[in-house]
């Protein structure tokens, strides 16, 4: 059959085949099957089946940067900043949410943008990207779910009070001037916004209404492709 492949012996019609774990590189081989008129016998008829398994899939990625573009499903978000006063972190511009919250703010790693791929930045720790999923409850308002709860601010007048909680949280979604999009949920005359803050980590923060104008820019999404 080929080297990572196994096949079952022969039952009611029906052969088995079986592929080792993918370690990343591709497989080929082939499956003969024949028919005899006794065990060991010359083959009547017979047939050859090739097998197949792909090497390590890349992924790709759809960079989504505008409300317009922006639909219901699972993405990867992030924020974007190539430098803040002496740290320089291009190419690694694009700041992605590991999923967890720290201290009211976002953490994020480093990852370059360029031909649909995401490439982590070498130096970081924390690999995971987060798997957002992204509910509408109607027009550009949108529930942000992570692990079974939802992102949402624990202040409307206060800064960098992110959070996940059991309590849906409703963000509009609307054009940041800086670019990208801007996340804002509403408490009466308060707002909070969630977009990318002048900082060296943890960049994706949330604002108070009265200095959201100190964000750098909203956020963005990846889709899987």
């Amino acid at each position: 059959t080929g080297e990572g492949f196994s096949a079952s012996t022969p039952a009611n019609g029906t052969i088995a085949v079986t592929a080792a774990a993918n370690t990343g590189t591709e497989r080929s081989g082939s499956l003969r099957l024949y028919i005899a008129a006794s065990e060991g016998g010359e083959a009547i008829a017979e047939t050859i089946v090739a097998l197949n398994q792909e090497g390590q899939v890349t992924a790709k990625y759809t960079l989504i940067d505008n409300v317009s573009e922006i639909s219901a499903g699972t993405y990867i978000m992030a924020g974007y900043s190539e430098k803040y006063q002496d740290t320089t972190f291009t190419p690694y511009s694009y700041h992605v949410w590991t999923g967890t919250v720290s201290s009211g703010d976002l953490e994020t790693i480093g990852y370059e943008y360029a031909s649909e791929l995401l490439t982590i930045n070498p130096s970081a720790e924390n690999t995971n990207k987060a798997q957002v999923e992204l509910v509408n409850v109607s027009g550009n308002t949108y529930y942000v779910k992570y692990n079974g709860q939802y992102l949402s601010t624990s202040s409307y007048t206060a800064n960098r009070k992110m959070q996940l909680s059991d309590t849906p949280c409703e963000w509009t979604l609307s054009d940041h001037s800086k670019g990208g999009i801007m996340l804002t949920a509403t408490d009466g005359s308060n707002s909070a916004s969630l977009g990318t803050a002048g900082a060296e980590s943890k960049m994706l923060r949330s604002y108070r209404q009265a200095s959201v104008g100190s964000l750098v820019y909203g956020v963005c999404f990846f889709k899987a492709q």
